[in-house]
């Protein structure tokens, strides 16, 4: 019931998007009619879940040779003996290199794709998949993958593009298209991905965080993001990303002391969070002290803070080598004309 439910969630989220036109993915090759072949990969599944893939290999073999059409076989069969390594992988590539070949399936192709490690040399096998099976949407993700890998992101989103069209519940193919469309600054058709990918894997932390921020910081969304900062705060009530994400959308609407709270229950559980030491400073110096009059009482915990961030932070990025030699001195000189220069002692988390 709850696939039944999530497919249709992400036939509605979707239904009004256009995409390229390509025929409906075949369901026959995540199919398996042999009964026996079938009860094989069930058991080999849960073996792999387990990590033990050695006993899993032998289960997987037969499910392949019963069902050649089968691709979660597979694929099952293809990562388990890589997982084991050594005679199994090597029997395993033996395999594919002999396997049969009709010239008319895309199976073959795809899977003897798979065992390339380049991404550049997966891509002629990908192409002769397409070009056997207009709406085999794995060969799409599959090359789109390896096109991202080598830097073509423009035709690894037409990839996608057609992926998802082909087999619009295919989660992995939304959520790389989400992060295509996120990359490329495409944030409403990014987050409606991701809706959709989240439909059908609701348990993705590291894509909630990244829908979270593309609905707070790129579309103000905040009533639609504080749903998922709440479950994810239930689940783990010291989830200092959340919490960050909580605080901006609490400055967002101007509940300055909302947004304080936040970032120093950051610092009671992380108290070598710089980008929430940073925060408060810009708190205090364009939120609570925005009005000249409130600049007495408050530029000083934001000068507290900007010294205590110059003493705890290394530059990782442009962001931070801007903060750290640009943007916090002179807001440092600043505040130092027009409320005070600094006391001498060390700035204290205390102070700010």
């Amino acid at each position: 019931m709850r696939r039944i439910a999530a497919v249709a969630s992400v036939v509605a989220l979707l239904g009004c998007q256009s995409g390229p036109s390509v025929e409906p993915a075949k369901p026959e090759f995540e199919a398996c009619d042999d009964a026996e072949a079938l009860a094989a990969y069930q058991h080999a599944r849960a073996l792999v879940g387990q990590r033990r893939f050695l006993p899993a290999v032998p289960l997987l073999r037969r499910v392949v040779e019963a069902c050649p059409e089968f691709v979660p076989g597979h694929v099952l069969y293809q990562d388990a003996a890589m997982e084991v390594g050594v005679e199994i992988e090597a029997s395993m590539r033996g395999y594919y290199s002999s396997l049969p070949d009709d010239g008319r399936s895309p199976i073959v192709p795809y899977v003897r794709s798979r065992l390339t490690e380049e991404p550049s040399e997966k891509i002629p096998e990908l192409d002769e998949a397409i070009a056997r099976d207009r709406s085999f949407h794995l060969a799409y993700l599959d090359k789109a993958i390896a096109l991202r890998a080598i830097g073509r992101t423009s035709e690894a989103l037409d990839m996608l593009q057609h992926a998802v069209a082909a087999q619009p519940t295919c989660a992995a193919a939304n959520k790389e298209l989400a992060e295509v469309l996120a990359g490329l600054g495409r944030a409403e058709e990014a987050a409606s991905r991701y809706a959709a990918y989240l439909a059908l894997e609701p348990n993705d932390l590291p894509a909630k965080r990244a829908y979270v921020r593309l609905l707070v910081y790129s579309l103000g969304r905040l009533d639609q993001a504080e749903p998922w900062l709440a479950d994810m705060l239930a689940n783990d009530p010291n989830d200092v990303e959340a919490l960050m994400d909580r605080a901006a959308i609490a400055w967002q609407r101007r509940r300055f002391d909302e947004a304080s709270d936040h970032y120093h229950r950051v610092l009671a559980i992380d108290p070598g969070n710089s980008r929430a030491v940073l925060n408060l400073g810009n708190l205090y110096f364009d939120g609570f002290g925005a009005a000249e009059s409130a600049r007495p009482e408050y530029w000083p915990k934001a000068q507290a803070a900007y010294r205590y961030f110059l003493t705890m932070t290394e530059a990782r990025d442009l962001h931070d080598t801007l903060d750290l030699h640009v943007f916090v001195p002179s807001r440092l000189e600043r505040i130092a004309r027009d409320v005070g220069p600094a006391p001498d002692q060390k700035p204290r988390l205390e102070d700010f």
